[in-house]
């Protein structure tokens, strides 16, 4: 099948207009390797699209694992967050991208899912855009909801949200130090004084002057965050972590994960140069990890690292003990295990703008067993 027919078959099945042969020709797609190379690249394609767009992803509920293990084979497959042959988790990918991208579509089966093993008395949204700024003076401001405008006057500048993001304008003329925190169950964006754009995850907090003066730029950070930084030679950009400078930027973007409750700090070069530790250069595409007063460099997929950015939770080669943080940040629940720990690996892409019951109910394919009572969820082994 030449590749302008696997784009028409495509097109019919997120319109909802495949015919009964056409399904049949879209299960056999499914299975053949070559052409699901095809068919991911432009899955690929239509998914960034999207998300450029900021579009809404929908909500995925149950049908998406049902949809997938009925896709592939007519009995039960593995579950699809445990590994599986490359040729099904390709397959697999591509429905989940399809549904992603139709809202739900078309479905080949009626099968259900294990959802006995997750019980939600109530359902918890998804988090959101929002944060708290703390001004030179103390006093703190809400930014969840304000529109376009003028928020304080700070050091001679005017602080203003834009479209969902925090911006400085004016020039400084003292300084003053301002805060920007996100709870967990928030995400946030702002642009600091020298143009660096950053973008705050769940639980994370930033702290900077408003002005800039001396030999560096420095910033102490929490929790995540992703920065590009703006270039500046004469002087470099210095992020600070409990007190110690860790990152020096001479214009570039990078991630840095350090939550105390995963016991280290992540450092992920995407593009130009950062020195970690003062001592270790960084290339585009490594991360260093610091840990117990040792340092180690790895080269991790870019894509994960900044996954929750482009709002979405990666869970590729991530343990139950991960995907477990991201999700307690995110919906602003904990976490508790009753029992040990199972070991759980779990691989696949999940839009972070789904509510809690419909992800758990996702993850119980792979044999999660949950109760969630108010915010407090109970794992079980």
């Amino acid at each position: 099948m030449n590749d302008a027919a696997i784009k028409e078959l495509l097109d019919k099945y997120l319109t909802e207009t495949l015919t009964a042969d056409e399904v049949l020709q879209f299960r056999q797609l499914l299975e053949d390797e070559a052409q699901m190379q095809v068919l991911d690249a432009q899955l690929k394609e239509l998914f960034d699209f999207q998300l450029q767009q900021e579009y809404s992803l929908p909500e995925i509920d149950q049908r998406i694992e049902q949809h997938v293990m009925s896709a592939i084979h007519h009995e039960l497959p593995k579950p699809l967050y445990r590994r599986m042959p490359v040729r099904q988790w390709m397959a697999a990918s591509a429905v989940i991208l399809l549904l992603i991208l139709a809202g739900g579509g078309y479905y080949l089966s009626t099968r259900q899912l294990p959802t006995q093993n997750v019980k939600v008395l109530a359902d918890i949204q998804p988090g959101r855009n929002g944060a708290m700024l703390t001004l030179a003076d103390g006093k703190t401001i809400v930014l969840d909801s304000l529109r376009n405008g003028t928020v304080a006057l700070q050091g001679g500048q005017v602080v203003q949200v834009q479209n969902g993001a925090l911006l400085y304008n004016g020039e400084g003329n003292e300084v003053v130090y301002n805060t920007v925190s996100t709870p967990n169950g928030r995400q946030y964006r702002l642009v600091l004084p020298d143009g660096t754009k950053v973008w705050l995850n769940a639980g994370s907090s930033i702290h900077y002057p408003l002005l800039f003066r001396g030999d560096k730029r420095s910033v102490e950070i929490s929790g995540e965050a992703y920065f590009e930084v703006a270039a500046d030679a004469a002087m470099p950009f210095v992020v600070t972590i409990d007190k110690k400078e860790l990152i020096e930027v001479l214009g570039t973007s990078f991630n840095i994960k350090a939550y105390k409750e995963e016991n280290g700090i992540a450092a992920t070069l995407l593009e130009g140069r950062i020195r970690v530790a003062k001592n270790m250069l960084l290339q585009p595409g490594q991360q260093a990890v610091l840990r117990d007063g040792t340092t180690m460099v790895n080269n991790p997929d870019p894509e994960k690292v900044i996954a929750w950015k482009n709002n979405l939770f990666d869970f590729d080669d991530s343990d139950l003990n991960e995907v477990m943080h991201q999700i307690a940040r995110w919906y602003d629940i904990e976490v508790v295990y009753a029992g040990y720990q199972p070991n759980i690996q779990f691989t696949g892409k999940i839009s972070r703008n789904m509510t809690l019951k419909n992800l758990l109910n996702t993850l119980a394919v792979s044999g999660v067993k949950c109760q969630l009572e108010d915010r407090k969820l109970i794992v079980f082994p």
